[in-house]
């Protein structure tokens, strides 16, 4: 270097140790802005977490509703059903036992013999 010449660094450890303090400074507030962004991404997911739960509660709600309507309208279904198929059954075991009663009331016991018990 000649003697009229400037240096572009009058003080090197000055200027690293600046340099330094001005990273360190932003990395402290890069730490407290991702410590507010990790806060409010926490926050959103419980915000989340507890309208998740709420909606699981309303649909489970819903559903017990719904069985419960189900399970009212398959009684009466079933009962429908059953009745619709013993009425039938029940119509000819009392027809049956109408017609013979009468014919016992009409007609005199038959012997027992040849043919057995029953007259018809």
């Amino acid at each position: 270097m000649k003697p009229g010449d400037h240096q572009v660094f009058e003080d090197p450890d000055a200027e690293v140790e600046s340099f330094r303090q001005a990273l360190e400074a932003r990395l402290e507030e890069e730490k407290i802005l991702l410590e507010e962004e990790r806060e409010g991404a926490l926050k959103r997911i419980e915000e989340l977490e507890q309208r998740s739960l709420a909606e699981a509660e309303e649909e489970w709600n819903r559903y017990e509703e719904a069985l419960i309507t189900s399970t009212g309208s398959f009684a009466e279904d079933l009962r429908g059903e059953i009745t619709s198929l013993l009425d039938p059954v029940l119509e000819k075991v009392l027809t049956e036992e109408f017609v013979e009663i009468a014919v016992r009331a009409i007609l005199p016991p038959a012997p027992r013999g040849l043919g057995g018990g029953r007259p018809f």
